[in-house]
């Protein structure tokens, strides 16, 4: 099936609803552009989980469950992961990647939004410094990204973090952007199965379908990949 798209003057294309549903992709899924020697170009769509999984191959420093060699970090953690990921029974699974720090706007947004949960005690919030805040009000005044995740983008870059942890698409691209390391809360529960804090394949999949039923908007596309990524790694 071809389809013609036409490039507008801001460089942006639509891709036609025939085209989406063929394709399986809903709003928010992530194409990858791959520009061909003969000029042609390819989008290939991406689940969010494959950099999660490949942490299995990718660990430094002490030694996991699953004999795997584990690194602690320094993680700075958006309102959706520890959202979501409490709703899903799942949150402890952030104390075990090392250091957590918050923003404050996180804390008030997790506290504002839970079903009258606090800030886990393993989770540190932390101030950001003058310039930094200053950079935030400039991101928010010019329609960049939301306070929440300007504030938690901000506090990664400060403390030079390993991981930033966001549910927010465009605050993931932002991210991204600027050289930070991104990974959600699907990926995060990918990463608690590969190093072995989750030894049993039905919690883990019983955990999953917590995520996919919490107020985590994920499409069937990215459920399905973890499915098979779970099964995979019990394998």
């Amino acid at each position: 099936m071809s389809e013609y798209l036409q490039v507008r003057s801001n460089g942006q294309i639509t891709l036609p609803a025939p085209t989406r549903r063929k394709a399986k992709l809903n709003e928010g899924d992530l194409l990858e552009v791959v520009v061909e020697d003969d000029g042609s170009i390819r989008l290939i769509p991406k689940i969010p989980v494959d950099r999660a999984l490949a942490e299995k191959y990718q660990i430094d420093v002490g030694v996991g469950a699953k004999g795997q060699r584990e690194m602690k970090r320094i993680v700075v953690c958006d309102t959706g992961p520890l959202l979501h990921l409490s709703e899903a029974g799942a949150v402890h699974l952030l104390a075990e990647m090392g250091d957590v720090y918050v923003p404050p706007l996180v804390v008030a947004e997790f506290e504002a939004n839970s079903q009258g949960w606090s800030l886990p005690q393993w989770a540190k919030e932390i101030e950001l410094e003058k310039t930094a805040r200053q950079k935030v009000e400039r991101w928010i005044k010019t329609n960049q990204i939301d306070e929440g995740e300007a504030e938690a983008i901000e506090l990664a870059l400060q403390v030079h973090a390993d991981w930033l942890l966001t549910d927010d698409a465009a605050a993931r691209q932002f991210a991204e952007s600027l050289g930070l390391e991104v990974h959600g809360s699907v990926g995060a529960l990918l990463w608690g199965v590969a190093m072995g804090h989750i030894d049993d394949r039905q919690v883990a999949r019983r955990l999953l379908d917590n995520l996919a039923n919490s107020t985590l908007w994920v499409s069937e596309r990215v459920v399905s990949a973890a499915e098979k990524a779970i099964d995979n790694l019990f394998e």
